[in-house]
């Protein structure tokens, strides 16, 4: 016979599970361990710049 779990049991699965799913954090620097290692403004100007070159206006 199947044990159902509880309401406790089902959150630790449920967050569990999301942990797993989740992205590891971007690949950078090897001196710093913080998450993030390119900033936003970086990131926006190369989008910017790469969108930019796919509709040929550079």
């Amino acid at each position: 016979m199947l044990n159902l779990p509880n309401g406790f049991e089902m959150q630790l699965l449920h967050e569990a599970l999301s942990r797993a799913r989740m992205r590891r954090p971007q690949a950078g620097r090897t001196t710093t361990s913080t998450e993030a290692t390119r900033s936003a403004r970086t990131v926006a100007m190369r989008g910017r710049s790469r969108s930019a070159r796919d509709l040929g206006v550079l």
